[in-house]
């Protein structure tokens, strides 16, 4: 099976008399939950997921640890090219950043919600939750270069994931302050900006 990490959607089998009352409709309707920390159970066994509801249904967020055999497809996060709803424009300085480092440029959160659910996720309120994968040093020395000279704009973040694992917000790197804060798929912790290249070494 593939590995699971975080922001990587998965969809469940629906025919399983496991699930909770909450997802039989949801996951009838082929819609996906999203892979949360810790990814997996201490044992390996069961998968760790949640399901972010829309704005007309609450917007709730529901975590679930369920088996992972019932798991039948993992895909990764969306690309954004497939899931904008602003012009391609606003987003070209990280698309070609991305691509100097033979990355995707690839959204989570809402606007990833409404590509794979067909339903209402982004309002006018809604932030612009942007990804880059890397996993060698020279695609993240490719990519900070082509960042450097941009600022991020209000309601656009982008998060930097290293090694499939370990990622940090582009904002916080380009900041002043000498930390980041690491998210990783089983745990978060502060380290610093040299530590990024100690991820891909």
């Amino acid at each position: 099976m593939t590995a699971l990490h975080r922001h990587a959607f998965v969809w469940l089998d629906s025919s399983s008399a496991e699930l909770p009352a909450l997802l039989r409709e949801w996951i009838g309707q082929d819609r996906p939950l999203v892979v949360r920390r810790p990814c997996l159970s201490p044992d390996g066994k069961n998968a760790c997921l949640g399901l972010a509801l829309p704005p007309s249904l609450g917007k709730n967020r529901v975590p679930f640890e369920l088996p992972r055999e019932l798991i039948r497809k993992v895909s990764g996060p969306p690309l954004w090219s497939d899931c904008a709803t602003i012009s391609d424009g606003a987003a070209r300085p990280f698309h070609e950043a991305a691509a100097a480092g033979g990355a995707e440029l690839r959204t989570f959160g809402s606007h990833a919600w409404q590509h794979l659910t067909g339903l209402q996720y982004v309002t006018e309120h809604s932030d612009i939750d942007l990804l880059i994968f890397l996993e060698s040093q020279a695609s993240w020395d490719a990519v900070r270069k082509k960042l450097a000279p941009f600022a991020l704009p209000p309601g656009i973040d982008l998060e930097i994931v290293v090694a499939n694992d370990a990622s940090f917000s582009w904002r916080e790197y380009s900041g002043p302050q000498p930390s980041l804060l690491f998210k990783g798929n089983s745990s978060v912790w502060s380290g610093g900006k040299d530590d990024v290249d100690s991820y891909l070494s």
